[in-house]
């Protein structure tokens, strides 16, 4: 179906709106079980959104808060957790659009952010905006930004997953849209991660003005990371070695072990199970390349003193 069939279809048009529960099961179930026409009908559905569905009074968290919570049901299935994928892409697409209308609503930009780019599990992708920054984009994430970037008054990007951007330097503002807030800069270098429940921002050159949901404020320096949660909390921090990722190296310093748990989840989609909870107090040090997973399995295991069962659904981590 193409998109003028997709907008005539009122089970369609139901589900783009909201309306209906019912409808909104049958195109989750469409897309688990084409995912090839994945793209065209997430695509229709987010433009549907922008043109006709009044994003006032949407509540972005409550939105949010039903999206984890058909994800963590379906981490719980594992025989559905692929297919899932779809349905977490859906989400996050209209997450994003509503984001994007929200956004500009209050803020009555002229621009629309009609560049989307998602990256898949492991994939470091290196983006060149119009606007001359350069953006290294991790694995699992969602950039969206306008392709008259150059021309606007405000440089605005949204992004979900983790990125490094290296800003180019002009007399407009550049800003990040984050779950938690926003991150405002006139030219400089900073990671930025959207990972888990709070965003983190990290700097390695210049200035970065962080603001939260709540209205509060930091000016970062270089060495420093912000953590957007509730409030905002600021420490020292190896930025170099944090930003590593995008060379394809993660380095670690006395980090835990559900860290590196968490990064094999957040990058490579990949589920970790542990088979005795007691490995949780090991820590690792050192730098990992992520370029090949064998590889990456069999340091782990050597720096960790553990073994690694590979299974169908990702990994089992056990004592040698």
């Amino acid at each position: 179906m193409d998109k003028d069939q997709l907008f005539n279809d009122p089970s369609f048009v139901n589900w783009a709106l909201g309306k209906d529960e019912n409808d909104r099961n049958y195109w989750e179930q469409v897309l688990k079980d084409h995912p090839e026409q994945a793209d065209r009908i997430l695509t229709a559905r987010g433009q549907y959104i922008s043109e006709h569905r009044d994003l006032n009074g949407i509540d972005l968290n409550e939105e949010w808060s039903d999206i984890s919570l058909r994800i963590d049901q379906s981490e719980r299935n594992r025989r559905n957790r692929s297919r899932m994928v779809g349905i977490s892409m859906a989400a996050l697409l209209v997450l994003l659009f509503f984001g994007v209308r929200a956004y500009y609503h209050r803020s009555a930009q002229p621009a629309t952010l009609d560049q989307l780019v998602v990256t898949q599990p492991g994939e470091i992708r290196i983006l060149h905006l119009p606007d001359g920054s350069t953006i290294t984009l991790n694995g699992r994430s969602t950039l969206s930004y306008a392709s008259n970037l150059d021309q606007l008054d405000k440089r605005v990007v949204l992004l979900d997953g983790e990125a490094f951007f290296q800003v180019s330097k002009n007399h407009t503002e550049f800003v990040v849209q984050l779950p938690q807030g926003q991150v405002s800069v006139l030219g400089t270098q900073f990671n930025v991660s959207t990972r888990m429940n709070h965003s983190r921002v990290s700097l390695l050159e210049g200035k970065v003005d962080v603001e939260s949901q709540q209205g509060d404020e930091v000016l970062l320096h270089p060495g420093q990371t912000a953590i957007l949660d509730q409030k905002i909390t600021v420490h020292d921090e190896d930025v170099v070695a944090l930003s590593s990722w995008k060379e394809g190296i993660w380095s670690f310093n006395q980090t835990p072990l559900y860290e590196l748990i968490d990064r094999l989840n957040n990058d490579f989609g990949i589920r970790v199970e542990l088979a005795d909870p007691t490995l949780l107090s090991r820590k690792i040090s050192g730098n990992l390349s992520t370029r090949d997973l064998g590889v990456l399995y069999k340091a782990i295991e050597s720096m960790m003193d553990v073994r690694i069962d590979q299974q169908p659904q990702g990994i089992i981590i056990r004592h040698k």
